[in-house]
């Protein structure tokens, strides 16, 4: 039985749990623990009786490998296996089930806001990427017509300079077609490959938190949540220091705060002074999480704001003219030759 359940998790079938299906199943088990059920109950309804194929087939194999296992032996390798961010940390929140169904309740609850702020950037971003990915999808099908559809039709009216033979001039005004859809499509792509690294931080934080309430000191769950944490290689190298422990993590938060790019010198100036006034260290990580997480949807949405007057510029540089000259260019040259 375990061979096949951990045969069917190594093919890597079915998927992880999508963003809505992961809040789906976030929200019931917060309403399920605060009327007094146990999570793994409401797992196995979820399991039976969800609407989605793949978050019953993920749940009923991950349930099987808890029967098979220990249940803490069985979280903890799926969350190893996993690689998505959302689901890791989902599956972290389970492993604090000794704490207590009201614990395990506000964790989820805490949980489910943050998740549902990602759901509603990627609707928004979908919502405002419309207009530039409409423009380039819409010169795509213009130019491709005008090149390629209108010498079909009318060959004598239309010619090409791919008939009349000039290959140097198809070529001169083709690369800068070729540029000017490559670069719409790094423009709307910039956005989230630019702001996306910065989410990584109000997970570090979160993760932060989870790890600190289930009773692990400071230093080995900043450890812990540095190696989950998506950073970039140069700002994990700042993160992780070989041999942390509580005694030496004041002194290395302080050393931090100089090495680090804004927000960090003041977010860790905040976590030295938790420590030191013996506030509640969990809530004052949930808080930086948060405020991060609004931080970068701001950002986000702006960038892409931005995003439909820019893409403006190498429409009519890069694909309008190149365009243009593809269609009039064969013409004027057929003209010229035949004076």
């Amino acid at each position: 039985m375990r061979e096949i359940v951990q045969k069917r998790f190594s093919k890597g079938f079915p998927r992880v749990p999508s963003l809505e299906e992961i809040l789906r199943l976030s929200g019931s088990l917060e309403i399920g623990l605060k009327s007094g059920r146990d999570w793994l109950s409401i797992l196995k309804w979820i399991s039976e009786n969800d609407s989605a194929e793949n978050l019953r087939s993920y749940l009923k194999i991950l349930i099987n490998k808890i029967r098979v296992d220990k249940t803490e032996r069985s979280l903890k390798e799926e969350a190893a296996r996993t690689s998505d961010k959302i689901w890791k940390l989902f599956i972290e929140i389970l492993l604090q089930a000794h704490r207590g169904t009201q614990k395990l309740s506000q964790l989820f609850q805490s949980f489910s806001v943050m998740v549902n702020a990602i759901q509603k950037l990627k609707q928004k971003e979908r919502s405002l990427l419309f207009v530039p990915r409409f423009q380039m999808w819409t010169a795509v099908a213009i130019t491709l017509g005008f090149m390629f559809g209108l010498p079909l039709l009318a060959p004598s009216t239309f010619p090409t300079f791919l008939s009349l033979k000039r290959y140097d001039l198809f070529c001169a005004g083709l690369i800068p077609l070729v540029f000017g859809f490559a670069l719409l499509h790094w423009m709307c792509a910039r956005p989230k490959r630019l702001l996306s690294p910065l989410l990584s931080t109000s997970f570090f934080f979160y993760f932060l938190s989870v790890f600190v309430e289930s009773g692990i000191d400071l230093a080995t769950a900043w450890l812990q949540a540095a190696e989950i944490a998506d950073f970039p290689m140069k700002t994990k190298s700042k993160l992780v220091r070989h041999g942390l422990h509580v005694e030496s993590m004041q002194r290395f938060l302080t050393d931090l705060q100089k090495e680090m790019p804004d927000p960090w010198p003041g977010i860790l100036a905040g976590l030295i002074w938790t420590q030191v006034s013996g506030l509640g260290l969990s809530d004052y990580l949930k808080s930086v999480s948060r405020n991060e997480s609004e931080r970068v949807l701001f950002l986000w949405e702006d960038e892409i704001r931005k995003l439909t007057l820019t893409t403006l510029v190498p429409l009519g540089i890069f694909i309008f003219l190149p365009t243009l000259f593809l269609l009039v260019g064969p013409q004027l040259v057929d003209l010229a030759a035949n004076l």
